[in-house]
């Protein structure tokens, strides 16, 4: 070890490169992670709604709860990041 600061330390070859994998991977993984967490939120929301709700007509109350489930998705996605950048 040395008492030098990181910042003085002579950066390794092919580091920038490493450090760019390794935070492209990072972002990878929140962008899976923010999906998962927002299909589980829709999906949840949709059954809530599906449960408590009367729906005006009975075409919506008998929708299987999958395409609520996108019907809530679709008008939900301006405010749901779930594409990955």
């Amino acid at each position: 070890m040395t008492d030098r600061p990181a910042s003085l330390l002579p950066v390794p070859e092919g580091y920038a490169d490493w450090l760019a994998e390794l935070k492209q991977r990072i972002h990878a993984a929140q962008q899976r992670v923010t999906q998962t967490v927002n299909r589980e939120f829709v999906q949840q929301a949709a059954a809530q709604i599906h449960r408590k709700i009367e729906w005006p007509g009975e075409a919506i109350v008998q929708a299987p709860l999958a395409q609520l489930s996108n019907k809530l998705l679709n008008n939900c996605r301006p405010q749901l990041p779930l594409e990955a950048a």
